[in-house]
């Protein structure tokens, strides 16, 4: 299964795999790849790398749902202690329509921008 806007997806029995990388993010919140259909998936770890000059962060986004037709979405941010200053930048999970999207959100106007490194591993609906 191909899902659009992604690097090359790995196939592991009941585990989808894919990663992609977002530079020049500032002063904004953005969408991050991929749009997750929540017709064919329950679930979502991230693991995620942030980073700009002299801030990094990196951790874990562990995401839930109960699949299309439920508004609720739960997720948890476990990240490393940050180097630098990452207080400008979250994360959340959102439900639109028939998908979940990863968001990210930074609120400094600085020159600075971010760049996110995302590895997504998704969990079929059975």
């Amino acid at each position: 299964m191909l899902l659009p806007g992604i690097g090359l997806p790995i196939l592991t029995g009941s585990v989808i795999l894919s990663g992609s990388t977002v530079t020049g993010i500032i002063g904004e919140t953005a969408n991050l790849d991929p749009s997750i259909p929540t017709s064919s998936f329950l679930g979502a770890n991230v693991d995620y790398r942030a980073f700009r000059s002299g801030s990094a962060r990196q951790g874990i986004l562990l995401a839930t749902w109960l699949g299309s037709g439920s508004g609720e979405i739960n997720f948890t941010d476990a990240s490393a202690a940050s180097i630098g200053d990452t207080s400008d930048i979250s994360f959340s999970f959102i439900l639109a329509g028939e998908s979940a999207h990863l968001r990210i959100t930074s609120v400094d106007t600085a020159e600075d921008t971010w760049t996110v490194q995302t590895y997504f591993r998704l969990f079929p609906k059975f």
